[in-house]
């Protein structure tokens, strides 16, 4: 997927959505980390832009904390519930 016009498209199909992101950033704290920084969320969707990577987990209203450098997004605690 790649980001277009506020959402996402599938260049092999074409589906637009405006949350793909979101359901990546679920992927990666089942699958990696319940922690992420902006650039490792960068890098984990592909994205050209550190400054859009931020924005989008700002948007999400994640618990956050500092990290040494960087802020620290926390996974929700709902992720892991049944």
């Amino acid at each position: 997927m790649k980001q277009k016009y506020n959402g996402w498209i599938c260049s092999q199909c074409g589906f637009y959505s405006k949350d793909a992101h979101v359901s990546a950033l679920n992927e990666y704290f089942l699958i990696i980390s319940s922690t992420i920084t902006g650039q490792e969320f960068q890098a984990w969707i592909n994205l050209d832009s550190r400054k859009t990577a931020l924005r989008l987990l700002n948007a999400l209203n994640l618990q956050v904390s500092r990290g040494n450098r960087h802020k620290v997004f926390h996974a929700p605690a709902q992720l892991y519930e049944d």
